[in-house]
């Protein structure tokens, strides 16, 4: 029965563990039908599995988007403001942490890594045809290959980076 208790928390503990106002729980319990599980005197207790969903659920708006606890739409224009800044930071932090990338730099060493392949893949025919002594009908056989192999490149390089495009709409 201990443990049961443990796992337990009034409105108060939720908002102290889960870093939102106590108002805030009390609303979003309230909107998701969550009910206390126990009381401790007059106080609810709440199951705090079910608490952290009901605080952390996204919330439909009027116009059918939805917005969680921490939507920009659903913020005062203070803390919206508060809430870009504290966003500008985080982002400074990870870029300094050399945890975010800027895009630049990951396209560099995207092409240092195609020429790095692409390259050699030029120089193949003549390498062939110089050390092993290929035939005329067998260097462009091999240029047939590599440049079908660089074509594949290419296609897959744009079908990747148009999938990519389409994930920011």
């Amino acid at each position: 029965m201990e443990n049961q208790t443990a796992a337990l928390w009034n409105i108060t503990q939720l908002a102290d563990e889960l870093g939102v106002h106590r108002n805030t729980v009390r609303k979003r319990l309230k909107a998701s039908g969550v009910f206390p599980v126990d009381k401790k005197g007059n106080t609810p207790l709440y199951l705090m599995a079910d608490a952290a969903k009901a605080v952390f659920a996204p919330e439909a708006s009027g116009n059918g988007e939805f917005c969680g606890y921490d939507s920009p739409n659903s913020m005062s224009a203070t803390e919206r403001k508060h809430w870009f800044e504290s966003e500008r930071s985080r982002v400074q932090l990870e870029e300094d942490a050399r945890r975010l990338i800027p895009a630049e730099d990951v396209a560099k060493g995207y092409a240092y890594f195609v020429k790095a392949i692409v390259n050699p893949l030029d120089n193949l025919p003549d390498k062939l045809e110089q050390k092993c002594g290929l035939s005329g009908e067998a260097i462009e056989r091999v240029q047939a290959v590599v440049d079908a192999v660089r074509e594949q490149m290419y296609l897959r390089a744009i079908q990747s980076g148009a999938e990519l495009d389409g994930d920011d709409d």
